[in-house]
């Protein structure tokens, strides 16, 4: 190789196989004997497919939307990939870690290694710009080598996994909020009709007290002018306390079933 190295657009050492070339107002298509690149136009959308022996297969392709940034939010350049689900990544490189790339997100940078020795350590610049996908369903594979020599962020799919965890938990407290509305309306909805009921229920022992009153009253009378027996009076009275208990009771319900459904509303102290 020269001293002043090789010029990067050298064909030298290339295939350089027979092609054919499309071209028309929304697409360019540049076609081999194996593989076929098709450019929408509008937006330089790109894709690839593989022949497959009886038909083309797509592999990769570019984002729909802004697949290449180039600057746009600061001085690096973005290139965005549709992925499928399934698909597999190996290479950049790196021996450690799961040789499936999956899920990972990986810095590339060619600086010096620590305690490097040229005959017992691994090569200096190990960290590659290059991998392979992988389709088993599909059953293909292929590389994508990007050429450059700055500092390189590859995304397999950690951002997409951690906002799809995101939305997850979005949905589960979304889900958990929903049964909470719906069980505090289950509470109010029951709250009000104990409450309801035993307002009701008083209402109803009120009158029966003021009835048997007047019978125990009428009773004493009755007795007094020696009509009745004691019998009957006491017999009176045992009702007139039954009913009073009752009542003392429903008033003690009922006002535990307001400070309930008080609470069921939200209010507390």
């Amino acid at each position: 190789m020269a001293e002043d190295g090789r010029d990067r657009f050298d064909l030298a050492g290339f295939a350089q196989p027979e092609f054919a070339l499309d071209l028309d107002p929304e697409t360019l298509r540049i076609q081999t004997a194996a593989i076929r690149l098709t450019v929408r136009l509008t937006g330089l959308v790109c894709s690839w497919a593989l022949w497959l022996g009886t038909l083309w297969q797509p592999a990769a392709s570019d984002r729909p939307t802004q697949a290449y940034n180039f600057g746009w939010w600061d001085e690096r350049v973005y290139h965005y990939l549709h992925r499928e689900l399934g698909e597999k990544y190996f290479g950049l490189g790196e021996r450690a870690g799961d040789m499936n790339r999956a899920g990972q997100r990986y810095r590339l940078t060619n600086i010096d290694a620590m305690g490097y020795n040229a005959r017992t350590s691994d090569p200096l610049y190990k960290h590659i710009p290059f991998y392979i996908t992988c389709r088993p369903e599909a059953g293909l594979a292929f590389g994508l080598f990007y050429d450059t020599l700055s500092d390189c962020v590859f995304d397999f799919g950690k951002v997409s996994a951690e906002v799809a965890r995101a939305k997850g938990a979005n949905a589960e407290a979304l889900a958990r909020y929903r049964q909470a509305v719906l069980r505090a309306a289950e509470d109010v909805e029951d709250a009000f009709t104990s409450l309801v009921q035993l307002e009701a229920h008083q209402q109803e022992l009120l009158t029966e007290v003021a009835a048997l009153t007047r019978a125990r009253d009428a009773s004493q009378e009755a007795y007094q002018g020696g009509v009745i027996a004691l019998t009957d009076v006491l017999d009176a009275d045992r009702q007139l306390l039954t009913a009073q208990d009752e009542l003392a009771q429903t008033r003690a319900d009922s006002a535990r079933a307001a400070v309930g459904t008080f609470r069921a509303l939200g209010g507390g102290w």
